[in-house]
C-alpha cells in the first residue's frame, strides 16, 4: 500500500503546473481621435494596449505595449504643458501629486534606441499589472510639450523590447511573476475597410508561465542577433514555395535578419527584397509615396499567394488573408496589402514584420543574458477565436474572447473536447488532479 501511495504522489507531482497569470489586451488605433476612421493604405497603425495602475492610491491607466524598440516604461503626467485639456476623454493622465510612493530619481531610463537621447525626467513609483506589483518601478515621466508629435493620444508606453539581459520593463514584469518569459497571443486585425477589431478581445499577455491551452507543439526558440530589438536571424524567405534571395545589398553583405514587432500591424521590407517578392506574385504592382518615403504595394485581391519565412529552422506561413486589405486601388482589381518597403541602410534589417506573423503563432519573450523569441502553432481553441478578415467591408470580427480565469475582465479562449465540453485550465486540471489524489489516498488507508 506505500508503494501505491508514493506512485500516486510521483504521479499527482507531474502533472501539477502552476496556473499563468493572464492579461487581458485591447487593440486601438494609434489615434484616438481616428477610431472612427476606416482603414485606408496609409491609415493602417493600431497598437496594443493593457490596463495597469500607477502610484498610491492606484491610478488607472490604459497604456499601449511596445514589443518593437522601445524597452522602458514611459508616463505623461499632469500638469501637462501645453495639452488644453489633459483629462478629456480617454486622456487620463499621471498625477504624481497624488500618489504617496512617487520619487524622483532612480535608475536611468531610456525611451526609444538606447543611442538616441531620453526626454522627460527620471522617476520610480509602484506600478501594478493585474496581481503583479513592481514597487520602484523605474519610469520615465514626460509631458506633452516633449512629446506632442505623438503623445497627445496617449498615457505612455510599456516599453517589451530585449534592449538589455539585465534591465528594461519587460524584464522587470516577467521576474515578478515569478519567471523570465512572457506568452502572447494576439487575433488579426481585420484589414477590411471600416473592420477594425477594437475592444477587449484583442489577445491575451500571460506571466508566470505560458497559456498551453493556446499553442500546440513545442516552442521553436530563436535566439535574438541584435540586444537593441527582438531582431533574429532571417534564415530563409518563399513565395509559394519558391525561395527568394534575401541577402542584403549593398557590400557588404551580411547575414539577413528579421525585426519582430508583434504589436505593429504591417510588413515592412528592403525595397530590392521586396521587388523579389511580388515579382512572384502574378498581378501585383507598386505605387510610390514620396511624402513617407516609402513603396506601398498591391496585389490581386482574390490572390492566394503564400509568403514563408524560415526562423530558427522552422518555416511559417503567411496566407494572404492575413496581408491582403479589402482597398481596392482603382478600377485595377487590385487591393492594398500591408507590405511597405522603403530603401533601407546597410545595417538595418531584411524585414520588420509585425501582427500579420504574429496573429498565426504563439509567441514568447524570453528575457535574461541570452534572450530569445520563440513560436508554436496556435490550438484549435486559438484559432476559434482569432476571426479571418472580414468577408465585406464593414463586417466586424465575430471571435471574442470569452470569459474565464483571467485577471482582468478579458479572458484567453478557453480550450474545448468532444462535443463543445470545456476543458478545465492548467490550475483547475491541477487542482481536480490533487483531490483525484487524496481521494486515492483516503481509499487507500481505509483498506490498510
Amino acid at each position: 500500500m506505500l508503494t501505491i501511495l508514493a506512485l500516486l504522489t510521483v504521479a499527482s507531482g507531474a502533472v501539477v503546473e502552476r496556473e499563468p497569470l493572464r492579461i487581458g489586451l485591447s487593440r486601438l488605433p494609434l489615434s484616438l481621435e481616428k477610431r472612427g476612421e476606416p482603414l485606408t493604405s496609409t491609415n493602417y497603425g493600431s497598437t496594443l494596449h493593457m490596463n495597469i495602475s500607477v502610484g498610491t492610491p492606484e491610478q488607472n491607466l490604459l497604456v499601449p505595449i511596445v514589443i518593437g524598440d522601445f524597452s522602458d516604461m514611459l508616463v505623461l503626467a499632469t500638469p501637462a504643458v501645453g495639452d488644453p485639456n489633459p483629462n478629456a476623454g480617454n486622456r487620463t493622465l499621471f498625477d504624481p501629486s497624488a500618489s504617496s510612493t512617487f520619487e524622483l530619481g532612480g535608475a536611468t531610463v531610456f525611451y526609444g534606441l538606447r543611442s538616441q537621447p531620453s526626454v522627460g525626467t527620471a522617476a520610480q513609483d509602484t506600478v501594478r499589472v493585474g496581481p503583479v506589483s513592481l514597487p520602484k518601478q523605474p519610469m520615465l515621466m514626460a509631458n506633452v510639450t516633449d512629446f506632442d508629435q505623438v503623445m497627445n493620444i496617449k498615457r505612455g508606453t510599456l516599453g517589451m523590447a530585449g534592449f538589455s539581459p539585465t534591465s528594461g520593463f519587460g524584464l522587470d514584469l516577467a521576474a515578478a511573476a515569478g519567471g523570465n518569459e512572457i506568452g502572447l497571443f494576439v487575433t488579426p486585425s481585420s484589414s477590411r475597410l471600416g473592420a477594425w477589431s477594437y475592444g477587449l478581445n484583442a489577445g491575451e499577455m500571460s506571466l508566470g508561465g505560458l497559456n498551453r491551452y493556446l499553442y500546440t507543439g513545442n516552442i521553436s526558440y530563436c535566439d535574438v542577433v541584435n540586444p537593441e530589438n527582438w531582431i533574429v536571424a532571417l534564415e530563409g524567405l518563399k513565395v509559394n514555395n519558391i525561395s527568394v534571395p534575401v541577402v542584403l545589398d549593398p557590400p557588404p553583405a551580411k547575414a539577413p535578419t528579421v525585426w519582430l514587432a508583434p504589436d505593429f500591424n504591417g510588413i515592412f521590407l528592403r525595397k530590392t527584397l521586396a521587388d523579389l517578392v511580388f515579382a512572384l506574385i502574378p498581378g501585383s504592382s507598386s505605387v510610390y509615396d514620396a511624402p513617407l518615403e516609402e513603396t506601398r504595394w498591391y496585389a490581386p485581391c482574390d490572390t492566394t499567394a503564400t509568403v514563408s519565412l524560415v526562423l530558427g529552422g522552422q518555416e511559417y506561413a503567411l496566407p494572404a488573408k492575413r496581408w491582403l486589405t479589402g482597398e481596392v486601388f482603382g478600377s485595377s482589381g487590385s487591393c492594398a496589402t500591408l507590405f511597405r518597403s522603403y530603401v533601407q541602410s546597410a545595417n538595418s534589417s531584411s524585414m520588420l514584420i509585425g501582427l500579420p506573423f504574429a496573429s498565426t503563432v504563439y509567441t514568447v519573450l524570453k528575457f535574461g543574458t541570452t534572450p530569445q523569441i520563440g513560436f508554436a502553432p496556435l490550438s484549435p481553441a486559438a484559432l476559434a477565436h482569432a476571426p479571418e478578415q472580414a468577408a465585406n467591408p464593414g463586417d466586424k470580427p465575430t471571435g471574442a474572447i470569452p470569459s474565464g480565469r483571467s485577471s482582468t475582465a478579458s479572458a484567453a479562449p478557453v480550450s474545448t473536447g468532444a462535443g463543445g465540453t470545456p476543458v478545465p485550465s492548467d490550475g483547475t486540471r491541477a487542482r481536480a488532479l490533487q483531490l483525484s489524489w487524496l481521494i486515492a489516498v483516503a481509499l487507500t488507508l481505509h483498506f490498510l
